[in-house]
């Protein structure tokens, strides 16, 4: 009987660090001849609960609210600046593709 490897990954945030681990791992298993799969979990419910959970844990950690602002204001910014739009939707678009073509 044969075995099958899990890649379980987080690369819905459109992270290069995290999608190219996700790839690094699968190609070593290819490499060493491990069948193997990614499993994406961007959409899964209880990751979604489990996120819920975990802020709500940080809910006096400054750094953590200082950095989840960073976000608010990072959509803000794009919702508002034209350029700043296009080029992230540009990035999106490039991301996807890479995706696409890797995992």
């Amino acid at each position: 009987m044969s075995k099958k490897v899990g890649i379980v990954s987080c690369y819905f945030k459109n992270n290069y660090g995290s999608m190219l681990q996700a790839y690094a791992t699968k190609k070593i298993l290819d490499n060493n001849n491990i069948d193997n799969e990614t499993i994406k979990i961007d959409y899964n419910t209880d990751f979604k609960k489990g996120k819920r959970k975990y802020y709500l844990t940080q809910i006096f950690n400054f750094s953590f609210i200082k950095s989840k602002l960073g976000m608010i204001k990072m959509k803000f910014d794009i919702k508002l600046n034209k350029k700043l739009r296009k080029n992230v939707s540009l990035r999106n678009k490039k991301y996807n593709e890479l995706i696409q073509g890797v995992i």
